[in-house]
């Protein structure tokens, strides 16, 4: 009987059915890992292509790795023979040996080539060459998975859950994983982790030599991971097209890679945000040149700098800091408390104590920026750790900010965003919560009565988008807490920089002060900006800018950011992407409006994702659905009979997908941590969906009541949908300030219900495709993964569109089309 079964359920056109192996423990152990290392790859190379390409490509290593499972699954539909019967062991030994091999071999390739990223996204096609070496691993894990989920029907419900499961482990084991190696050791771990994967697969094939072959290979991958883990000898040669230089200190984690060198000459001029007079204006004046200090170079990813400084306790040695553009809050709040966002190098710190300020709290989210400062070169930054006026918290900002009970006088917040991709993607985790109406609300409600919030943002010459996206934030947050005359609490600063050499980018302060700034306050900042080479652009007395003069006297705001060529509208929780200023009309122009100089990465950034939407879906199109077009008559398809399959597995790829990332973006804001944001939705998303698919894959079909056990399962997810998308912003509101234990309970509690639920579909979906002979099962799973592949994409382009929850709610129309086809698919079945 259970031939018969195998025979009829199996998606296998091939005479030798019956003779389909049973899915023994090493099937279950050799999925598990494959899955494992499927999703620790794809998290180590957004990371890997944050640095050596910029921030912005790195969202496609999420678009590849989903390309090439969905490929994988393709090959496995075209050749149903090769991956049918007693070989499937083999087979799937096979391919996941191969996974590991060319995980490593892609490793050393990317490692050691020069990519020259392209600065526009319409050259998206100039990266082909590296976006085709790492699909190919994918490729493999994909056949894997499509064999898998495919050649053992009746398994199918515990085989998604280990799949699942898997995916859920490697995602929190890239943290572990990158506290023991750094990132290029610990892609030839996951090399390993597969090729344990190919020895797991090969106990139930009857070739010894498969067994020999993946033992081999695991222990020489394993052995090749902790001798470069120890010694260094895998790192990245280039980065950005540029080569690296000798590192001082390296290290990686699951949302940066920092490193640490000294610079060409030794001592030199000192940079910042904007140096003033008396010690130059970006070059243009001699005397910088006879102001030198020893310093040494931090860089995030390869592209966010910021400076180490020697320093021995001697402040004269740093007063050159307070004629930085930066510092001009310190000049109108003397013996001032000071919170540091974002603590880098220590620069902004030095500052304060050469102002010779009462108090400095440093908050700084990566740990690792923290160690090297205080531990690592702790002699030479001068420990401004033991300094008793100097407090340093590792936390994010806003979070620790909500949650604290403290108030200060001045609230720092200097150039802090990193443009580095997290390990989610780029676009998923780039937005920053420091940068929206919520954010500013609370850090305004932290300033004491004579309190000031300093933002230093790029200003550029022709449309300085930067600053006049912190006027419009500032006034709409302003205006939230009831003040009416917003000019009267707003200064800004600039260094303005005309056409020239570093094409018109200076930089500009925006000083949002709790009570309305008093005559006094505009004498001390005008005096010191004239004795600095600065200008007051704008103040309660004066406004050099028409255009910030226009956005704080028009009527509603967006009388004003309506006509405005770049969208300067004031970021909320619900869309924080404050670097990303196009309007959807303007994702595809050759030239965005607004260009803003040598910054204009962040709206190349916006058409890349454009052209990635574009690309992916003709890949889908060629490489899921011409391939069917290929077959369908060979193998007597139905394209009627195969409607509500496509529909169902197509609409399930898209709502999970974008149930994902928009979750992921939420909670990253509540949590806090990117880090947190990514572990808490990838884990409770897919183990908790692993046991639902575990559960799921039980529910009987094969009676009467089968209609109405997919109602009930069908509409209890979209209700729990539903009531999440209502209730979770209200909730995580609420439960901000709630310390870090807490708030990751509640992520949890309210993630786990829906995440069951949504597990459940896709094996009943299976269930019910896989009756009758030819059934295209492997093809249903390619287009539920090529679907994926574009929602991967159109879900960060929609949030940036129209926000996260309208991203959310779209998930929840895609699984009330899979409800239709589900039921559809129950009546032909």
């Amino acid at each position: 009987m259970a031939a018969g079964r195998e025979r009829k359920a199996s998606p296998v056109i091939t005479a030798g059915a019956a003779h389909i192996p049973h899915a023994g423990v090493g099937i279950y152990a050799g999925l598990f890992c494959v899955t494992l290392s499927t999703l620790m790859l794809e998290i180590l190379l957004t990371r890997i292509f944050s640095v050596i390409l910029w921030y912005h490509f790195a969202f496609v290593a999420v678009s590849v790795a989903l390309f090439g499972m969905t490929l994988g699954a393709v090959i496995v539909h075209l050749a149903p023979r090769y991956f049918s019967g007693p070989r499937i062991p083999t087979r799937l030994a096979g391919a996941a040996g191969l996974f590991g091999l060319t995980t490593a071999a892609a490793t050393v390739v990317m490692l050691r080539a020069r990519f020259s990223p392209p600065t526009q996204g319409g050259e998206l096609a100039a990266l082909v060459p590296l976006y085709l070496l790492v699909a190919v691993p994918f490729t493999f894990s994909g056949i894997v998975v499509s064999v898998a989920l495919t050649r053992f029907p009746q398994r199918i419900n515990r085989l998604y859950a280990v799949d699942l499961i898997g995916a859920a482990v490697g995602c929190s084991g890239v943290i572990f994983t990158l506290d023991l190696l750094d990132a290029p050791s610990a892609l030839i771990a996951v090399g390993a982790a597969a090729a344990l994967g190919s020895l797991f697969f090969s106990l139930g094939s009857r070739a010894l030599s498969a067994r020999v072959a993946a033992g081999a290979l695991v222990v020489a991958l394993a052995a090749m991971a902790v001798y470069s883990g120890h010694g260094n000898v895998l790192r990245v040669r280039w980065a950005k097209g540029a080569r690296q230089p000798q590192l001082l200190y390296e290290k990686w984690n699951a949302f940066s890679r920092v490193m640490v060198c000294e610079y060409a000459d030794r001592p030199n001029a000192p940079p910042g945000e904007g140096p003033g007079q008396p010690f130059g204006v970006y070059g243009r004046g001699e005397r910088r040149q006879q102001y030198q200090v020893d310093q040494l170079w931090m860089d995030i990813d390869a592209n966010a700098a910021t400076v180490m400084t020697r320093f021995d306790g001697n402040l004269k040695a740093v007063g050159y800091l307070p004629y930085d553009v930066s510092a001009a809050a310190h000049w109108l709040r003397p013996n001032a408390s000071v919170m540091v966002i974002g603590v880098g190098g220590g620069r902004d710190i030095l500052t304060a104590l050469a102002m010779n300020q009462r108090s400095v709290t440093g908050v700084e989210l990566n740990e690792s920026i923290v160690t090297a400062l205080n531990d690592r070169f702790g002699e030479f930054t001068g420990h401004l750790d033991h300094n008793p006026r100097v407090r340093f918290i590792t936390d994010e900002a806003r979070s620790w900010i909500e949650r604290s009970p403290e108030e200060f006088d001045i609230i720092q917040c200097a150039l802090i965003d990193t443009w580095a991709a997290t390990a989610a993607g780029a676009f998923v985790l780039s937005e920053n919560n420091l940068y929206t109406e919520q954010a500013w609300t609370a850090i305004l409600n932290h300033l004491t009565d004579r309190g000031v919030f300093s933002v230093t943002r790029w200003y550029f010459y022709r449309t300085p988008g930067e600053i006049l996206r912190c006027l419009s934030l500032a006034r709409a947050t302003l205006e939230g807490m009831g003040v009416r005359d917003c000019r009267r609490h707003l200064a800004v600063v600039a260094l303005r920089v005309g056409p020239g050499p570093y094409g018109g980018n200076g930089m500009g302060t925006v000083l949002i002060s709790r009570s309305p700034l008093t005559d006094d306050d505009v004498r001390r900042l005008e005096t010191w900006a004239q004795g600095s080479g600065f200008e007051v652009m704008l103040s309660p007395a004066t406004c050099k800018e028409r255009r910030f003069a226009r956005l704080l006297a028009a009527p509603r705001l967006r009388d004003f950011t309506d006509g405005f060529p770049l969208d300067v509208t004031p970021p909320t929780d619900d869309r924080p992407f404050f670097l990303q200023m196009l309007r959807f009309r303007d994702w595809a122009a050759p030239r965005p409006p607004g260009n803003q100089g040598t910054v204009s990465m962040n709206l190349q950034a916006v058409s890349v994702l454009g052209s990635l939407l574009t690309t992916t879906t003709v890949l889908a199109v060629l490489f899921v659905l011409v391939p069917l077009g290929l077959t369908y008559r060979r193998d007597r398809y139905s394209l009627r009979s195969l409607a509500p399959g496509l529909l169902f597995f197509a609409a399930i790829g898209l709502g999970f997908m974008l149930v994902e990332i928009s979750q992921m973006q939420r909670l990253i804001i509540f949590l806090g941590h990117p880090t947190y944001g990514l572990s808490v939705v990838l884990l409770v998303l897919l183990g908790a969906g692993g046991l639902g698919s575990l559960v799921g894959g039980g529910i009987s079909l094969d009676d009467w009541r089968a209609m109405r056990r997919i109602a009930v399962v069908m509409g209890t997810l979209l209700v729990l949908l539903a009531v999440f998308g209502l209730i979770t912003p209200a909730l995580t509101r609420a439960a901000q300030p709630a310390p870090m234990p807490q708030r990751i309970l509640l992520a949890v509690a309210l993630l786990a219900p829906i995440a069951f639920f949504m597990g459940t579909p896709f094996p009943l979906g299976m269930k019910l495709a896989s009756r009758g002979e030819r059934a295209p099962t492997a093809w249903y799973w390619g287009i539920n993964g090529a679907m994926s592949v574009v929602a991967s994409v159109a879900a960060v382009a929609l949030a940036l569109v129209a926000g996260i929850t309208v991203a959310f709610f779209a998930g929840i129309a895609c699984y009330a089309c899979a409800a239709v086809a589900l039921v559809w698919l129950s009546r032909r079945s």
